[in-house]
């Protein structure tokens, strides 16, 4: 007989936070789940949000986590 015990962690999140890029510029996203979690736009900052076309990636000292590609709408993803 083989038994096999395996830990799965299921993080749920109801709702979005502000987080901001390291210029400062705010976004919509689920919170943080690093500590060492990085965020930067290659688009415009508008009133304090990112805005238009651009490139958003986050990052931790071990590297990129994720990379979205597209429009922006006052700190939101807008589009597909």
């Amino acid at each position: 007989m083989v038994c096999i015990l395996m830990t799965i962690t299921v993080q749920c999140f109801s709702q979005f936070e502000i987080i901001k890029t390291t210029d400062g510029c705010k976004f919509y996203d689920f919170p943080k789940y690093f500590d060492n979690e990085s965020y930067t736009w290659s688009g415009k900052c508008i009133n304090g949000f990112i805005n238009g076309n651009g490139e958003l990636k986050a990052k931790t000292s071990d590297g990129i986590l994720l990379k979205y590609k597209g429009e922006m709408l006052n700190g939101k993803k807008n589009g597909t």
